[in-house]
């Protein structure tokens, strides 16, 4: 008999978290297990696993404790007989975690996404005790969980994200289509971000930076920042409500980027499933963040070969080796960024070079083999699989 695994996943927004999470599941159901999702209602979650196998339950909310929820996640549980319970997010292992208290003898493994705050409050002592495994795909980020976390170190792995490396080529046709949608010639440089549009992703820095350019590359270089704000929540009529702090940035940007000397230089690009083609479509990729984790974009930008330019930023020093497989500049300085971008555009022979060494290291740690591989090890610690 299959192992059931629930993934609690109750996020209404669909980034890159979210999407990650889908693909998780995706491949672990590939692998033999069978896999419960329990998301929000016609959420993006829910419409992306339509397709599949897989089995999806509603929540009522994200908000941490809905005795409605703790209800349906109980007698799922009991009469599915799961055998895994598995949270995604800082508000799901709440959903999970007082579950436990009623199946006590469930496992419940915790995913950390996000950089780890601390955690050892009374209250968060009570949740965590619940936890029997917690995971990153971060050595920097097991470091902070050990620090800010209540949870003892032997309770916390590293897996790396997973990603199917062969479907990461470019195609020169669909490239074309996209840089001419977006209004760029053959010879414009596209350097592309790609994540939320959030304060701490350095998104401004980014968009600043490009005073710093030289004169004659403001002529040839066009910036792509795609992404959208942070969902705070949805309205009855289904529309999304940004968090105050995100929606304030993206209209920033939005007034910045129609600035005289800027016009037509800067893009703002809608979150995109299909990320590998425009990733394919840009010249080099920059995570400017000034906080972060681990970055599946940058694992997306190396093995599409683009040379990669990060910030100085926790987890990001754990991916880029300056001047090895990218390029690592100060975090909250445009004119590093500007630096960093004219010094690739003027050495080819450096973009080959990082680009090369890049790609190896991507296909080595990211593959969904191997990250498939230490998930079922992982869960086979708690269950005869």
């Amino acid at each position: 008999m299959k192992k059931k695994i629930l993934h609690i996943i109750t996020s209404k927004a669909f980034g890159g978290l979210e999407l990650y999470v889908t693909q998780l599941v995706k491949e672990l159901q590939k692998s033999g297990l069978s896999n419960y999702v329990y998301c929000q209602y016609n959420s993006r979650i829910e419409n992306e696993l339509l397709a599949t196998e897989i089995q999806i339950k509603h929540c009522k909310s994200d908000f941490y404790f809905d005795v409605f929820d703790l209800f349906k996640i109980i007698q799922l549980i009991k009469k599915e007989k799961i055998d895994i319970i598995h949270s995604h997010t800082r508000m799901d292992v709440w959903k999970a975690s007082l579950a436990k208290m009623f199946v006590n003898k469930l496992p419940h493994i915790h995913s950390v996404y996000m950089l780890p705050t601390n955690k050892r409050d009374i209250i968060h002592r009570f949740i965590y005790s619940k936890v029997d495994a917690i995971v990153s795909s971060s050595q920097f980020s097991n470091l902070l969980i050990e620090k800010n976390y209540p949870i003892s170190s032997s309770k916390i792995h590293l897996i790396r994200y997973g990603r199917d490396v062969k479907k990461y080529k470019m195609e020169l046709d669909k490239r074309q289509e996209i840089r001419n949608m977006w209004q760029c010639s053959d010879d414009d440089i596209v350097v592309i971000s790609m994540s939320r549009v959030d304060e701490q992703k350095g998104l401004r820095d980014f968009a600043l930076s490009f005073n710093y350019l030289p004169s004659h590359l403001k002529e040839k270089i066009k910036f792509w920042i795609v992404g959208e704000p942070t969902i705070d929540k949805i309205d009855r009529d289904g529309n999304p409500i940004y968090e105050a702090e995100s929606k304030n940035l993206y209209n920033w940007l939005k007034d910045y980027v129609q600035k005289p000397d800027i016009q037509g230089r800067i893009m703002l690009i809608p979150f995109q499933k299909d990320f590998i083609s425009y990733l394919g479509s840009a010249d080099i990729f920059i995570l400017p963040s000034r906080n972060e984790m681990y970055s599946l974009a940058v694992i997306d930008a190396m093995l599409l070969s683009l040379p990669v330019i990060g910030t100085r930023a926790e987890g990001t020093q754990e991916q880029i080796s300056d001047s090895y497989n990218g390029i690592l500049v100060d975090i909250s300085s445009p004119k590093q960024i500007a630096e960093a971008i004219t010094k690739l555009v003027a050495n080819p022979d450096m973009i080959r070079f990082i680009s090369n060494n890049a790609i190896l290291k991507a296909k080595k740690e990211h593959n969904w083999e191997k990250t498939i591989e230490d998930w079922i090890k992982l869960y086979s610690s708690f269950l005869r699989l």
